[in-house]
């Protein structure tokens, strides 16, 4: 027999706290997390395409010089 449970008014979204957002109720802890990894993230990304970008360009030089 399937049993049934009440849903109340106020309906919960997982990271973020309640969806009726008052600055008493709001959880501010997770979006500062996120926003903290998104950051960590990029500046990663960006160091690994200039790093990327530097052997490429010794690369570069390498065969040129090979070539002459």
């Amino acid at each position: 027999m399937a049993t049934s449970t009440s849903v109340t008014n106020q309906s919960l979204i997982p990271a973020f706290g309640p969806v009726h957002f008052t600055p008493r109720n709001v959880d501010y802890f997770p979006l500062l997390i996120s926003l903290i990894l998104i950051s960590l993230a990029s500046i990663s990304l960006l160091f690994t395409i200039f790093h990327e970008l530097r052997i490429i360009s010794k690369l570069k030089r390498i065969i040129l010089r090979k070539d002459i």
